[in-house]
């Protein structure tokens, strides 16, 4: 495990003014409009709960379903002068992956007592989806054999992680499969 304090920031948010107090449409205007296009996971079905209130830091729940099925969280919160803010919930980007890949080459180098350079983990270059306690797999390069192998990597928080576990799988992937 790591601290990551601060380390990851999600970057996918937004605010928009709502017009005549409507934070329930202004979030589902938003995400549709602006934050599904920034995700990068393709067109979004939007539902958003209604706000308890229309005081400033009421926050509510809203998700986009992707045409495969995938659930996009968002919080909404209300904000001073008619606006709402949205910022996913589990959405780790590209710019969130670059650091996961950093932090976990940290922590296996402190586990082999080798140094394993950043570049040896491979998240991807596309945003993905991921809940806290659950793991996400990564590709794991020997930087001497060339092996590539799962590394699964779980976050205590996708919002705010301070701790993330890295786990090797004991032998590398196939030559035939694709990573």
């Amino acid at each position: 495990m790591l601290g990551l304090v601060g380390a990851l920031v999600m970057t996918c948010w937004s605010c928009s003014t709502a017009k005549e107090q409507d934070y329930h449409d202004g979030a589902i205007k938003l995400i549709s409009k602006t934050l599904q296009d920034q995700i990068g996971l393709g067109p979004l079905d939007v539902t958003c709960d209604q706000p308890t209130s229309k005081a400033a830091g009421t926050s509510f729940t809203c998700q986009g379903t992707t045409t495969d099925n995938r659930t996009v969280r968002f919080k909404a919160t209300v904000q001073p002068g008619k606006k709402v803010f949205v910022n996913t919930t589990n959405v780790l980007t590209k710019a969130n992956l670059d650091t996961i890949e950093e932090q976990a080459a940290r922590v296996l180098t402190a586990k082999v007592h080798q140094t394993l350079p950043a570049t040896a983990i491979d998240c991807g270059n596309r945003p993905i989806l991921a809940d806290a306690g659950k793991p996400f797999v990564c590709a794991l390069t020997d930087p001497e054999s060339g092996a590539v192998y799962d590394a699964s990597i779980t976050l205590d928080s996708v919002e705010t992680p301070k701790e993330l576990n890295v786990t090797v799988a004991q032998q590398p992937r196939s030559a035939t499969a694709s990573g």
